[in-house]
């Protein structure tokens, strides 16, 4: 019983790390979204929204946005699950919840605006780049 006790803090920490990790993968698929659907945000990382789908005929886009957030979330809920499984066998209580929420949240806060900055910063270059080879 012990054991169980004291292992309990590393799985904490880990679920932690593991919640960052998706919020990280979420990240990416964001960036993905707005790529595909050729709306890159500025400032924040906040989801593109399409307006008046049905004036501008991209119902297409709507249902692409939807199928790549269901995604994302079966990712995050199958690490949390597999780490579940595999670091405290089976075992999900309440803190363990809240440990991989709290690791995600605190990715969305802190480092969104981090990813987002380098993110622009290499699209940039790249359109620097490829308009200087254009030019030449």
């Amino acid at each position: 019983m012990l054991f169980e006790t004291i292992g309990q803090i590393w799985f904490f920490l880990l679920l932690i790390w593991f919640g960052i990790v998706s919020g990280l993968i979420d990240e990416i698929g964001k960036f993905l979204n707005t790529h595909l659907t050729k709306k890159i945000t500025t400032k924040k990382a906040n989801r593109t929204k399409i307006k008046n789908a049905k004036k501008n005929n991209t119902w297409h886009l709507q249902i692409l946005l939807f199928v790549a957030d269901f995604i994302r979330v079966i990712i995050a809920s199958g690490i949390f699950y597999l780490a579940s499984i595999f670091y405290n066998y089976g075992d999900i209580r309440l803190y363990s919840i809240l440990a991989f929420a709290g690791g995600f949240i605190l990715e969305r806060k802190v480092f969104t605006y981090l990813i987002a900055k380098i993110i622009l910063s290499i699209k940039n270059k790249l359109q620097k780049k490829t308009t200087k080879q254009t030019a030449s």
